[in-house]
């Protein structure tokens, strides 16, 4: 077995308490060995002997690990990406990698000299069973793929809006951030579709959008998104942190099929022969999910496997699509019917407008003009 992976984790409160969990058991398993961690504010957490505390990224990286990983806010990503290329050290850099195309942009040609690619902890597209039942959809078994589209019903309280000084900002001491639902809570299932629609992940061609806020934010809590994607597939989008009702749908629309994820790590086929099969994934946990997801870039890391399951290349769809959607849209101010005392807020008949949309794509009010760049 190789020597364990000298890797160094950026946080320690937040997301990133996940990733100290998710390697404390890989190190367990010789994969790897935390050797340092950092946060402005160490004293407010406890760590496992043998991790050395440092106050910052810079200072952290003196100890020369071979993988870093950031699970830090999305403000934070360019410029330590930056940083952790400089240092030769591979990163593992989570969701989104930014939201504003021009720094992305940089970021991905940055990362064209790193000694190794980094990846995007876009979680679900590695799931063996979705790599499966993708390798049968481009093998042409269902017919052609004609439609992807997600309903996400996700509510969230004030104290989602007001954890720090980016959540729900179109920026933040000037610096661009576009947070939005699609852009940062559900970017799993948008970056799923993505990876539904084309070979590694569908090109993104034009984009419509309608967005909205009930919540008193500067950027937007509601989304009804529409894109062509390269090859004609057309994808939707009805996302929304207003109401209380909680929902997730992912669905893929071919020719010869219809594919409903009831939930994250099952998916149903129905064909148009009447049979029905339905996958299960044999992931327990989004814990042991991103386990994986660490395990599988580790590989990479050791030369084992020849590229990380999404990197930053492949995540160019996914940033183009929701700086499109901010181009295509104003930001509308939506009446709230209720609020209750945590800051949960309603809109009547928003919840069934969304569902229209994802299921004919019935715009809201008037239809929006279609954008497809420069950005």
């Amino acid at each position: 077995m190789p020597p364990p992976l000298r890797v160094a984790v950026a946080g320690m409160g937040g997301f990133a308490a996940s990733h100290h969990a998710a390697l404390a058991e890989l190190e367990a398993r010789g994969l790897c060995r935390v050797v340092a961690t950092c946060d402005p504010h160490p004293g407010a957490f406890t760590v496992r002997d043998g991790v050395e505390v440092f106050p910052s990224l810079d200072a952290m990286l003196v100890v020369a690990p071979d993988v870093v990983t950031l699970p830090t806010p999305i403000p934070l990503h360019a410029e330590q990406h930056a940083a952790v290329v400089a240092a030769e050290a591979a990163c593992y850099l989570e969701k989104p990698p930014s939201l504003w195309w021009p720094e992305y942009v940089a970021m991905a040609t940055r990362d064209e000299g790193a000694r190794v690619p980094t990846q995007v902890g876009f979680n679900f597209v590695g799931d063996p069973f979705r790599q499966a039942l993708k390798r049968r959809i481009l093998d042409g078994e269902f017919g052609p793929l004609q439609e992807v589209t997600f309903l996400g019903l996700w509510p969230r309280e004030r104290a989602y809006y007001t954890r720090n000084d980016w959540a729900g900002r179109l920026r933040t001491g000037g610096h661009p951030v576009f947070d939005s639902p699609f852009g940062n809570a559900m970017a799993h299932y948008v970056q799923n579709l993505l990876f539904w629609g084309g070979e590694p992940v569908a090109k993104v061609e034009t984009v419509r959008a309608w967005l909205a806020r009930a919540h008193l934010i500067e950027s937007c809590d509601t989304g009804f998104v529409a894109a062509r994607l390269a090859g004609g597939v057309i994808l939707r989008l009805g996302v929304t942190h207003a109401g209380t009702e909680t929902a997730d749908r992912e669905t893929l629309v071919l020719r010869d099929a219809r594919v409903t994820f009831p939930n994250w790590r099952t998916a149903r086929i129905d064909g148009a022969d009447g049979r029905t099969e339905i996958l299960e994934s044999d992931v327990r946990d989004q814990g042991e999910m991103l386990r994986r997801n660490f395990e599988e870039y580790f590989a990479v890391v050791r030369g084992e496997r020849p590229a990380p399951t999404t990197s930053l290349a492949e995540s160019a769809s996914f940033v183009r699509l929701c700086g499109l959607a901010f181009a295509s849209s104003e930001i509308r101010t939506l009446t709230s019917d209720s609020a209750d005392e945590a800051g949960r807020v309603t809109v009547k008949g928003l919840n069934d407008r969304l569902r229209r949309f994802v299921e004919s794509g019935d715009w809201p009010t008037d239809e929006p003009r279609e954008v497809s760049g420069p950005l």
